[in-house]
């Protein structure tokens, strides 16, 4: 991808994306429609400035996180619902080619945790 504002932020898009089983799952969180987020991924619509702002604050990402590069960071999961301090103290000693593999399977049995208490 390029250099410029509109492909890192389509980088970080795709990157907290990829957290999520759903993408409509990851649409709600951002409050987006997950037709716009087709467009976004494939036919290069461009995430503004107040949507950007609305994806750090949705994920407790700093401001401008979506506006730099992030190449051997993993994301930040102290917003996802396995918040738990020794879960994101474990989440760290995993290798970094795994942490978002594993991130992505305990937040969904989460979400699928709470579903079933929904339910209930």
């Amino acid at each position: 991808m390029g250099n410029t504002t509109r492909h890192i932020r389509l980088e970080n898009i795709l990157k907290l994306a990829s957290r999520f089983k759903f993408s409509k799952d990851f649409c709600a969180k951002i409050d987006i429609k997950p037709a716009y987020f087709s467009q976004v991924k494939h036919n290069g619509k461009s995430i503004g400035g107040i949507l950007a702002r609305r994806i750090e604050k949705r994920f407790g990402l700093p401001e401008g996180w979506m506006d730099s590069r992030h190449p051997d960071e993993s994301v930040s999961y102290e917003n996802s619902q396995v918040g738990d301090d020794a879960l994101s103290r474990a989440l760290k000693q995993v290798p970094s080619s795994q942490r978002d593999m594993l991130a992505r399977l305990i937040t969904a049995v989460s979400e699928e945790i709470q579903e079933e208490e929904e339910e209930k």
